[in-house]
């Protein structure tokens, strides 16, 4: 299955609203004449960029919050050692093992990246039209704060045990921009 495939797969699955809309002349960029003529694959090239904008953004988040999760426990961990250099030792070693799981967070992220260009060339070159890329992370990190996860109570909701919403940015926005 291809990259771009699986991506529509799964944010189909999850119903997240893209609104990507392909060669609008009322948008503030122009329109190049090979995008007014193919807006069907310029379409799915730019709701693509958006899914993955969305994707990479969540995942970064998520990978930040474990990881800075962790650091925080095995912080506490350190400050229940009595004896200060046996401590400030747990201490180096648990921001070394940070720094790394971070730098290769950075690392995989790029990969990601580099894997999804490759993907969309291909895609573009098939379908015989050039988009510029639209990956946004700041826009997808903008439309992860406005969403509104919901848990059910058990497989679906009840009178005994409805759903609960949770508030817009209880979810997904553990992680600051550097």
């Amino acid at each position: 299955m291809r990259f771009s495939a699986i991506l529509t797969t799964v944010l189909m699955s999850a119903a997240l609203p893209i609104g990507v809309r392909a060669a609008d002349p009322a948008g503030t960029e122009a329109v190049p004449a090979t995008v007014k003529a193919h807006p069907g694959p310029v379409a799915d090239l730019r709701n693509q960029d958006a899914a993955f904008s969305l994707l990479i953004e969540s995942y970064r988040q998520m990978q930040t919050f474990m990881i800075e999760a962790d650091f925080e426990k095995r912080l506490r961990a350190a400050a229940l050692v009595k004896d200060n250099k046996d401590r400030d030792h747990i201490i180096d070693l648990a921001g070394q093992e940070h720094d790394l799981r971070l730098a290769q967070l950075r690392e995989n992220l790029g990969k990601f990246n580099a894997t999804y260009d490759t993907s969309r060339q291909s895609t573009e070159k098939a379908t015989g039209v050039s988009v510029p890329n639209k990956v946004d992370t700041k826009t997808a990190d903008a439309k992860l704060r406005k969403l509104v996860p919901f848990t059910p109570s058990k497989l679906g909701p009840s009178q005994d045990h409805p759903s609960q919403l949770l508030p817009a940015g209880a979810q997904m926005i553990y992680s600051r921009r550097p």
